[in-house]
């Protein structure tokens, strides 16, 4: 008795069939119809009937596992009538994975059953998902574990949202972050304008000129007197 099989015995065990390739078709005319048959100590189970060669099924069976048995045997039969399927091929499968890993994907080689029970050609292959629940190591394969959400950043966002309208019209110099500031040092206030006239500014006062100006001497009339 194994140490494996003795931590799972009469828990469950789950075998999901996904589906057969490459089945060997003796039908010249007709297709095949098969379908999958398992079978683990005293229980059995079947699948529905698909057609082709390569069926799909999809379809999980729940067995109760049992102390010293590690082996599942596959059968893929071809439903011809109800009293006389024909047997494509059969095969095994070893449960010591799926006890230790707790969930394991493999594939059962079909071979033909010739007489005296030896074994014969390769007539396909099945395709299967087992997991244990209560295995050792319960993991589903092919999953990576979610991330964790990205922590919030411990200082605020330097991005801020474009001012309204307004207040751009009344802050239109305002200069974002990176973008070049001129130094202050060249700037310089604007002056008020000077009033006018200027306050220390005093008209000079104009005198009135003479008349007749100095200098000026009448010019003697054109006639003369009698």
């Amino acid at each position: 008795m194994s140490g494996s099989s003795s931590r799972i015995h009469g828990r469950e065990l789950e075998i999901t069939v996904v589906g057969c390739n490459n089945l060997e078709n003796k039908k010249v005319i007709s297709k095949l119809h098969p379908y999958v048959c398992l079978e683990y100590g005293t229980s059995k189970f079947k699948t529905s009937t698909k057609k082709g060669t390569n069926p799909r099924f999809g379809e999980k069976f729940v067995f109760t596992a049992i102390e010293g048995l590690e082996e599942v045997k596959v059968y893929v039969c071809d439903s011809v009538s109800l009293s006389n399927d024909r047997v494509i091929g059969e095969g095994s499968v070893q449960l010591k994975k799926v006890l230790s890993k707790g969930y394991y994907e493999t594939t059962s080689t079909l071979q033909t059953n010739q007489s005296g029970g030896s074994h014969g050609r390769f007539s396909g292959e099945v395709c299967l998902l087992m997991h244990c629940p209560n295995s050792i190591r319960s993991k589903k394969p092919r999953h990576a574990p979610q991330a964790a959400p990205p922590a919030s950043p411990a200082h605020p966002s330097q991005y801020f949202a474009p001012p309204s309208p307004a207040h751009h019209s009344q802050h239109h110099n305002t200069h974002h972050h990176g973008a070049h500031i001129p130094c202050p040092c060249h700037h310089h206030p604007p002056q008020p304008a000077a009033a006018y006239p200027p306050q220390s500014y005093q008209p000079v006062p104009q005198a009135t000129p003479h008349y007749p100006p100095t200098g000026f001497h009448p010019s003697a009339p054109p006639y003369t007197s009698h």
